[in-house]
Formats: C-alpha cells, sequence, structure tokens
C-alpha cells in the first residue's frame, strides 16, 4: 500500500471532481481500490469528499480512469488546488467527445420538418460551427470552421465550384470575411469532392503553412469533408483548421465525420447534385479583384426576389471565374 498521506479538510470540499467517482459498478471501484493500492475506507473519504487525494494518487487515478471521468476529476481539482491548472488545459485538449450534443439534432428535425429552406440550413450551420469550436478548441487556441455550399449550376446542370457560406473559430482575423469566395478542384475543400471522402492536410508534411488574407495566424493542420448523401448527392464541404501540429486524431475525425453526415439533411435534396466535375479558378486572393469589378459593373433586373438575386450573382461570379482560370497555375 501506498505510504501517501491525503489531504485532510476541515469541512466537506465542493468541487466537482468527486463526481469523477460517482456511479462506478461494484467491480471498477473494487478494481481502482486495489490498482491504487489504498484502503475503501480511504476511497470512500474521496467520495464524499473529506479529503483531496494526493498528487501520486491523482496521477494513477488519471491513468485508470476513462477519459470523460479523468478530465472531470483533473478539471474539478484545479478550481482548488492551482497545481492541477497544466494538466487540467492538457486534458482538456486532448479530450475528444465521442457525441453530438443533443440541441445539434434538435435543429436537424426542425430543419426537416418545416418548409423555410433558407433559414434550415443556415441554423444547422451556424449551430454546428459553434458547436465544433467549442468541442475541438475548448483553450482557445486556434481553430476555424467553415461552410460552403455547391455553385448552383448554369444550363448544363453541371456543378464547377464551391461557394463560402459561413466561418465561425478562435483564430484572430485581420477582417470579417464578407465577401462571397470561391474554390475549385484545386483547393482543400475541392479534392474532398473530387474524392468523395475527408482530405487531410498537415504543413510539417504537405508543404507551407495555410495563412488566408483575413487571418493573422497560420492554419498547420486542415481538413476538408464532403457534405454528400448516397444515391442523391453532394451538397457542399465541411473545412476545419488548427494553429495545432497533427491536430487531426482519428476521434476528431470521426466526430467531425458524425457532423458532415448531420448537415447534409439541412440541404433541400433539389440542392444536392450527383454531377459534380469541378474546375480550376483564380485563387482566392486574386477573386476579389474579379468580383468586384463584377458588383460594379452588372445591373440586375429589379424584379427578382432577393433568393433569385444572389442565385444570379453566383453564377455570374462563377462564369467570370471561370474565364480567368487559365491565367492562372496550380
Amino acid at each position: 500500500m501506498l505510504a501517501i498521506q491525503d489531504y485532510q479538510m476541515s469541512e466537506h470540499v465542493g468541487g466537482s471532481w468527486r463526481e469523477a467517482l460517482e456511479g462506478l459498478s461494484a467491480e471498477d471501484r473494487a478494481g481502482l481500490i486495489q490498482e491504487l493500492g489504498i484502503s475503501s475506507k480511504n476511497f470512500l473519504r474521496w467520495e464524499r469528499g473529506e479529503v483531496i487525494p494526493h498528487y501520486e494518487h491523482v496521477l494513477l487515478l488519471s491513468r485508470l480512469l476513462t477519459p470523460a471521468r479523468r478530465l472531470i476529476l483533473i478539471e474539478g481539482l484545479a478550481k482548488v488546488q492551482p497545481r492541477y491548472q497544466t494538466m487540467a488545459d492538457e486534458a482538456r485538449r486532448s479530450f475528444v467527445h465521442n457525441s453530438i450534443p443533443a440541441p445539434f439534432y434538435e435543429v436537424i428535425l426542425d430543419a426537416c420538418t418545416h418548409a423555410c429552406l433558407d433559414l434550415r440550413f443556415r441554423a444547422a450551420s451556424l449551430l454546428a460551427m459553434q458547436q465544433i469550436t467549442q468541442l475541438l478548441d475548448p483553450l482557445k487556441e486556434g481553430c476555424l470552421v467553415s461552410l460552403f455550399r455547391c455553385t448552383p449550376p448554369s444550363s448544363n446542370g453541371r456543378v464547377c465550384t464551391l461557394y463560402h457560406v459561413g466561418s465561425l473559430g478562435t483564430v484572430e482575423c485581420q477582417s470579417p470575411v464578407k465577401e462571397i469566395l470561391f474554390v475549385g478542384k484545386r483547393s482543400l475543400i475541392g479534392q474532398s469532392i473530387v474524392q468523395r471522402k475527408p482530405v487531410l492536410f498537415e504543413a510539417e508534411k504537405d508543404g507551407h503553412p495555410i495563412i488566408a488574407w483575413y487571418l493573422k495566424e497560420a492554419l498547420v493542420s486542415l481538413i476538408a469533408l464532403p457534405l454528400q448523401m448516397t444515391d442523391l448527392g453532394i451538397g457542399g464541404a465541411l473545412c476545419v483548421g488548427s494553429t495545432c501540429h497533427a491536430f487531426f486524431t482519428p476521434e476528431r475525425i470521426d466526430l467531425l465525420q458524425k457532423y458532415a453526415c448531420l448537415l447534409v439533411h439541412a440541404i433541400p435534396q433539389n440542392e444536392l447534385y450527383l454531377d459534380v466535375d469541378l474546375q480550376s479558378i483564380p485563387p482566392v486572393t486574386e477573386q476579389r479583384f474579379f468580383l468586384d469589378d463584377l458588383r460594379r459593373t452588372d445591373a440586375p433586373p429589379t424584379d427578382l426576389l432577393p433568393e433569385e438575386m444572389h442565385t444570379r450573382f453566383l453564377r455570374l461570379a462563377e462564369r467570370t471565374l471561370l474565364a480567368h482560370s487559365s491565367g492562372f497555375v496550380p
């Protein structure tokens, strides 16, 4: 048995760290007591909050408990003993929720049962970006979540580009992204559409960090996932970037795939496309010049509804970028 004394408390400790020991089965409880080398009486005092486990016991517990219980233990202890703050930060950084919070399912169900097609994707995408940011980057070290939709095809019915519909994250921006931006087949997002699967980018292995014109920090880990439904087609893509190297563990990728599978249900079925043939277009840094010029010279009909004007502009912008794509090399 370890000859280590726990920290005695004059009153019961109200810290949430005790929740890490609640609800254990009799078998798991007995196993922990044996592995820790303590008496059942001492373990009971932990459960009651009469004493705080000694540092050596905490280290053992953190290895024996499940990741979720470990996070509760260390975060709770950090509230009463600052020495555990570094461990708590690391626990939050490494812990990945394996399930999507319930409110997102409610939004998706609501989206699928209401007729306002435009608003339902906006609501789902905003909540998804908020939740992904909170789940993947609780310490706000630098994460950017972006969503893209297929540009409505012209008369040939073929999707040639995707356009940016929104971003949210903890990466500091030089300026807000207000313009509509497009991506083609040479982008990471485009490759996820071409390959019909998640595509990863790691700066250490695949090239230089990606610094978007509107960001102050470089993204060194990125992943793009298609929003697709079997037999119905593709509606867009989800892209997440981080300032941390090797950020996308299998657990994080699995979580993002769950979001991608749900988000596609918020896209109207007539905006899912089977005929997708992405083309090369000028890089984002060059697009602003062409699109600003288009905004100055275009005179849309006055009898169009807002959604019709939006679709018209997307098609005109895409046509403009495709016409200038030959001047840019991959």
